[in-house]
């Protein structure tokens, strides 16, 4: 890739840091949850007509694609943000700060969207250079893990060659900097529910019911034990329960107690071992304790692996861009993403230094917040690997199983 187009994706990123970041303080302040994004889509929607790039809106609910159209023929890539916000107060005291009360944008996807809205304002200066076709996906929902797959759904996004994202905060990057995992770049995960149905009643009969809090309460406590005692040290792999709720007075025995929680690990057959293991776990101490124990599955996402062909693509183009020296082979990071649901394409996901301070506060923390400089250098990233990888693809699209 010519180092006067990098040179010129980079000079054009630098100028829009303005723009960029009124936009991505406005998503800030107006957070929306997953499949509510209309507000946002709406800010998506007006700056590309303002660009003049074609689009089309309403995909898998509020989702929009958009297609940058290059002067000659060859593969199509695209790249993707997300949009949608978090369940979670806003802790931080800024001037861009949530009005919405218990809503905030506590991941970074305002950010990912303004990036992305800056790449497409590069792309649409270069469009002589584009040698394919560049598609823009701004998807809902990733948070909830159904957005991608109500998007790949609609059908609205055509047969890609390669699919690019983006992620704020994750790996620990300071900015200026940007981390590639080889391979697993994001675990996959699965939200379960483990249910004991039993019999209610009198606190002071308990012979007379079946309390289901005794029963849930030690599977929490031998589900604990399943990761170190059934896996590899080898094999990264997370089980974590996070509520437990039954009854609601203390005179009165519930019918029923329940508890919630994840499971992750970058091997999709372990997380296929651990869902059933848990399943027979709670089966077992449901039918020893006289009650009905059901474990469900209530949503997936699947791991994120890095095409080896794209990462070892884009490590040259990056280095060019940014230099040498801020270019990290990461480790993978246990957090989850659906977007391997939203095109059958080889993946390449990134991570996008944000932070300025040493102990910035994490993603989904109430005080998340990024250090917008990092805005021009991922709206050049994205340019610059799209129009990139087109190039060093060549002009003719690999052969697709059926």
């Amino acid at each position: 890739m010519k180092q006067r187009l990098l040179s010129s994706i980079r000079e054009s990123a630098q100028g829009l840091t303005q723009w960029m970041t009124s936009i991505r303080r406005s998503i800030h302040a107006h957070p929306e949850l997953a499949f509510r994004e209309h507000q946002t889509a709406a800010l998506v929607s007006a700056e590309l007509d303002q660009l003049g790039i074609p689009h089309t809106v309403g995909i898998g609910g509020t989702g929009i694609v958009s297609r940058i159209k290059g002067a000659s023929p060859g593969r199509i890539v695209g790249l993707r943000a997300d949009m949608d916000a978090l369940p979670i107060m806003e802790a931080n005291t800024c001037s861009y700060r949530s009005i919405t009360d218990g809503v905030m944008h506590a991941c970074g996807h305002d950010a990912h969207v303004a990036m992305l809205l800056g790449a497409a304002r590069i792309l649409s200066q270069h469009q002589e250079e584009i040698r394919g076709e560049i598609v823009l996906i701004f998807q809902p929902a990733e948070e909830t893990g159904e957005g991608a797959r109500a998007m790949a759904k609609a059908a609205a996004i055509p047969s890609l060659d390669g699919l690019l994202a983006l992620h704020v905060g994750l790996g620990g990057y300071r900015v200026g900097e940007i981390g590639i995992a080889r391979g697993p770049a994001l675990a996959g995960a699965d939200f379960f529910e483990a249910r004991f149905v039993g019999r209610g009643g009198h606190g002071a009969q308990p012979h007379l019911a079946v309390n289901p809090i005794q029963p849930c309460a030690r599977w929490v406590l031998a589900s604990s034990e399943l990761v170190p005692a059934e896996t590899s040290p080898l094999d990264p792999c997370v089980l974590t329960v996070t509520s437990i709720h039954s009854g609601v007075n203390e005179n009165v025995i519930p019918s029923e107690a329940f508890a919630q929680g994840s499971i992750r690990s970058f091997d999709q057959k372990s997380l296929i071992r651990l869902r059933r293991r848990l399943s027979e776990s709670v089966n077992h101490l449901g039918a020893s304790s006289q009650l009905t124990g059901s474990f469900t599955i209530k949503r997936s996402f699947p791991v994120t692996h890095n095409s080896h062909e794209l990462v070892e693509s884009a490590f040259p183009i990056l280095r060019a861009l940014l230099g040498t020296e801020v270019i990290h082979s990461s480790p993978p990071v246990m957090g989850s993403e659906d977007i391997s649901w939203l095109a059958e394409a080889p993946l390449l996901y990134l991570f996008l230094g944000s932070r300025s301070a040493e102990k910035a506060p994490p993603n989904h923390h109430p005080a998340f917040d990024i250090d917008e400089t990092c805005l021009p250098i991922g709206a050049a990233t994205e340019a610059a690997l799209a129009v990139g990888l087109l190039v060093g693809m060549g002009s003719s699209p690999r052969s697709k199983s059926p």
